[in-house]
C-alpha cells in the first residue's frame, strides 16, 4: 500500500506583511541616520538610541552614549523636572 500526504498553505499574506515590515523598517532606519534630526528613543529616564544629530545637538559623543553618560534628567531643566517624554 502506497500512501502521499500532501498539505499547503497560503503565504502570500505572510509574504505582503513581511515585504511590508521590510519597507518600514527601512524608511525607520533612513530617517533615524538623518544628518538633520535628531531622534532618540528611550525608557523611562534611559535613552536608550539615538542618532548622531541628536548627540551633536547636544554635543554629546557617541562614545558618551556608550558609556551611558546620557540621561532625561539631565537633559531635562529643573522647571520641567516633573514632566517624563512620551516615547
Amino acid at each position: 500500500m502506497r500512501a502521499v500526504l500532501a498539505t499547503w498553505s497560503d503565504i502570500t499574506s505572510l509574504r505582503s506583511a513581511e515585504a511590508a515590515l521590510a519597507a518600514s523598517e527601512h524608511r525607520w532606519r533612513y530617517l533615524f541616520k538623518s544628518p538633520s534630526m535628531g531622534i532618540f528613543s528611550g525608557e523611562g529616564e534611559a535613552i536608550t538610541d539615538a542618532n548622531p544629530a541628536f548627540l551633536s545637538l547636544l554635543g554629546y559623543s557617541p562614545e558618551d552614549f556608550s558609556a551611558g553618560q546620557i540621561n532625561w534628567r539631565e537633559l531635562t531643566p529643573p522647571s520641567s523636572s516633573g514632566a517624563t517624554p512620551e516615547l
